[in-house]
């Protein structure tokens, strides 16, 4: 619950008289693990771009590869990704993004006028992340995006969710701060290690879907070695 002083005794009280209320019910049951099957999925939408999404299994904040995982993911975004999907491709936007929480690191493209192509290049991050060197002025601006993502100011409603995840999945505040200790550490020599760690045992787990005109969908999956399960959005 997010409120000043007197807003959080009001709700405290009307939680109180809530729970009162309740039944005592049953001793919790855990629930079967759904199966969930891997596929790459295609989705026809009503539009004249594409938008593509890959996704690879990442390791959670705690795991020494997090946190030069963070700050790569923000190089790949104002750098390979800015310049072939954005500049070259003509995407309104393309980025990289690392979700420590949610154990995913996904390649994202946004209002974007390929398809296949934009999977070709994802792929190619990650190669030029393993094989090409970075420079000092590309990690320090890298370490800026990712420190303000971290460091960035919430308003009271904004911070009370993330704390809401924080305590649920366990990130307390050491954590945190060993992570954000760890991303000021990461250096050229760090993030290319990192890329070479961890992106070629993770291309095992990638998983792509894409949402683009259902005639496009088709064209790709001609050629796509991997086929998408093609679907219509309504």
């Amino acid at each position: 619950m997010t409120a000043d002083a007197e807003g959080l005794h009001r709700l405290t009280t009307a939680a109180e008289t809530l729970l009162a209320a309740l039944p005592a019910g049953r001793p919790p049951v855990k629930p079967e693990e759904p199966h969930i099957r891997a596929s790459h999925v295609g989705i026809a939408i009503p539009a004249d771009v594409c938008y593509v999404a890959k996704g690879l299994a990442a390791p959670p904040v705690a795991e020494p590869l997090s946190a030069p995982l963070f700050v790569l993911a923000k190089q790949l975004s104002n750098g390979y990704l800015y310049r072939r999907i954005r500049v070259q491709g003509g995407a309104y936007g393309g980025s990289c993004r690392y979700d420590p929480a949610g154990g995913l690191f996904a390649f994202l493209s946004y209002r974007d006028p390929h398809l296949t192509e934009t999977l070709d290049i994802f792929r190619d991050a990650a190669y030029s992340a393993c094989n090409d060197a970075v420079t000092e002025e590309e990690v320090e601006k890298a370490l800026i995006a990712t420190i303000g993502a971290l460091d960035r100011p919430w308003d009271p409603a904004g911070r009370g969710y993330p704390a809401l995840i924080r305590e649920f999945s366990g990130l307390t505040d050491p954590i945190r701060r060993r992570f954000r200790e760890a991303v000021l550490g990461v250096d050229p020599e760090c993030l290319q290690e990192t890329a070479r760690r961890y992106f070629p045992p993770a291309s095992g787990t990638a998983i792509f879907a894409v949402c683009a005109p259902e005639a496009r969908l088709r064209q790709a999956n001609e050629v796509l070695e991997e086929k998408m399960e093609l679907e219509k959005l309504i």
